[in-house]
């Protein structure tokens, strides 16, 4: 575990003097090193699993060491300049909540159900032979779920494993809760949201699910706060940040490759044309690794890659029925509290700016894309669907209406849509607008 901490932190820090991505608190760094430098070990892991015997605990450590000594060489050294004081009471429930995801982490000895079922002989693969050709990936008599998913999961579950020399799933549990922890840390330098309203996200009952939880292993509150990095660093103009967490979302899970796909389209709309550069790397990401999963046996039970113009023009009349379910979940306070019921109200606080309907825009687009393609399943399937993955599809997009409730409500700030410093080209300033 602490080799895992270490690594991932040096990382994190590398990558952030590389990239010149500056922060204020001391201990928020720490956590968005720790996530930060997680996904980037977890990228070059799989890289790495893409050579015969590629992956292991030296390559791995090697690349860190690389990547480390290239930032002491290059990088900015100012943005480690930070303050180490706590300067609000509302750490304590932030900090209340972070002991709350270990405890949970501790109760139970197994992953989520998609980690243990679907992942969990892929990184146990990936550990003991060190690479993906194998006959574990490509023999179609040992065909398992979920053959052709990208595989960033199975490698961030790897990494630990190398790097602390034991399958101990109740550690696995507790390592993806730091992750957790640490994606607060992200939340609160990118957006810088009041301590408050970061207590509230973190807080939020979906977190402390068994189902769709950071500490169970799952892959979409992951994927939600990739999301979240990829449209503030697009919003800031840092094409490098932005990169790499389209590149890890694409690679994180198939769902990313609607969102590149709808990002994609709003980008050509919204986004300067350097800005664009970003997203073509997640596009080129998503296709290698479509090219090498072709080597896998068939996937008949991914029903989205079924998907076609003719199945969506015969599901329409099913789309009522999904918007409905999905409007349910939207509403269930036992998941969400309040979250979704602020977004309507607080998109009437006051006129959109170009880059705030950028941002919902970013938001509505992938989440009509889920419902398209799910209404494309068998009716049967669309309902199992709906109901038990319709609160995990929400996660991939809740952190970014969290960050939009708050930065359209932030009236100050270096990061609020209210101020010039972040602006879209052609875009007013807010006092030009009153």
């Amino acid at each position: 575990m602490i080799l895992a901490l270490l690594a991932s932190v040096a990382t994190g820090a590398g990558v952030m003097a590389l990239l010149r991505v500056r922060g204020t608190s001391g201990w928020a760094m720490l956590g968005f090193a720790l996530f930060l430098g997680a996904i980037v070990l977890a990228l070059w892991s799989h890289l790495l699993i893409l050579v015969p015997g590629g992956m292991t605990p030296v390559t791995l450590l090697g690349g860190a060491f690389l990547l480390v000594g290239l930032a002491a060489w290059k990088g900015d050294r100012s943005v480690f300049r930070l303050d180490w004081r706590i300067r609000s009471w509302w750490a304590i429930p932030i900090v209340a909540a972070i002991a709350f995801w270990i405890v949970g982490a501790f109760s139970w000895h197994e992953l989520g159900y998609d980690p243990e079922v679907w992942y969990a002989l892929k990184w146990k693969s990936i550990v003991r032979t060190g690479t993906i050709w194998t006959p574990d990936f490509c023999d179609p008599a040992r065909q398992h779920v979920a053959v052709r998913r990208p595989l960033l999961l199975p490698c961030l579950a790897a990494d630990f494993v190398l790097l602390d020399g034991r399958e101990d799933h109740r550690w696995m549990r507790v390592w993806f809760a730091l992750l957790g922890a640490g994606s607060l840390g992200l939340l609160h330098e990118r957006i810088r949201a009041h301590p408050a309203w970061l207590a509230v996200f973190a807080w939020l009952p979906v977190h402390g699910r068994e189902s769709g939880c950071f500490f169970a292993g799952w892959a979409d509150p992951i994927l939600g706060i990739l999301f979240l990095l990829a449209m503030d660093a697009l919003r800031k103009k840092e094409r490098g940040l932005a990169g790499v967490a389209l590149i890890a979302a694409v690679l994180l899970k198939q769902d990313a490759w609607g969102f590149l796909l709808m990002g994609g389209a709003l980008a050509v709309v919204f986004l300067p044309r350097p800005m664009l550069l970003p997203l073509m790397f997640g596009a080129a990401a998503a296709a290698v690794w479509a090219s090498i999963s072709r080597r896998f046996p068939p996937q008949p039970d991914f029903l989205a890659g079924q998907f076609s113009a003719e199945n969506l023009m015969a599901s329409l009349p099913r789309w009522p029925q999904v918007l409905l379910r999905y409007g349910s979940e939207l509403v269930r306070l036992k998941h969400w509290a309040i979250l979704w019921l602020l977004v309507p109200g607080v998109a009437l606080h006051r006129r959109w700016t170009r880059e705030e309907t950028w941002w919902m825009a970013s938001i509505l687009l992938p989440l009509l894309a889920y419902v398209a393609v799910q209404a494309t399943y068998p009716l049967e399937e669309t309902r199992m669907w709906v109901r038990f993955q319709g609160m995990r599809l929400l996660e991939h997009l809740a952190p970014a209406a969290w960050a939009w409730v708050w930065l359209r409500t932030a009236d100050r700030g270096a990061t609020s849509f209210a101020v010039g410093v972040n602006r879209f080209p052609d875009e007013p300033s807010r006092s030009d607008q009153d």
